[in-house]
């Protein structure tokens, strides 16, 4: 799926469920809005939730010492912070009957 395909099956879902006909360029325009409200939010270390869908947060991972896989020389591989996606039990749920 890309991004074009989501943004016709939001629009067909939220369509269905409104009174009025939600364009794909209004869909598209939340999306893009989501994933600025998502970078912005995460930037200052707080939890983005997605409703029905789970949560976006930071994480921290340590500093560890890894391999180069050619070599198989030792590499330092410093601490940084990554996002972490925590499913909502209902996505769990629907993944893993």
């Amino acid at each position: 799926m890309n991004k074009s395909d989501l943004i016709e099956l939001v629009q067909i879902k939220a369509s269905a469920s409104h009174a009025r006909q939600i364009s794909k360029a209004e869909v598209a325009a939340v999306l893009d809005a989501l994933g600025d409200v998502a970078q912005e939010t995460l930037g200052l270390d707080v939890e983005v939730p997605l409703p029905g869908l789970g949560k976006l947060a930071t994480v921290t991972r340590k500093a560890r010492e890894g391999r180069n896989p050619a070599t198989g020389a030792a590499v330092h591989i410093p601490e940084r912070t990554a996002v972490q996606f925590r499913p909502a039990k209902a996505l769990r749920d629907a993944v893993n009957p």
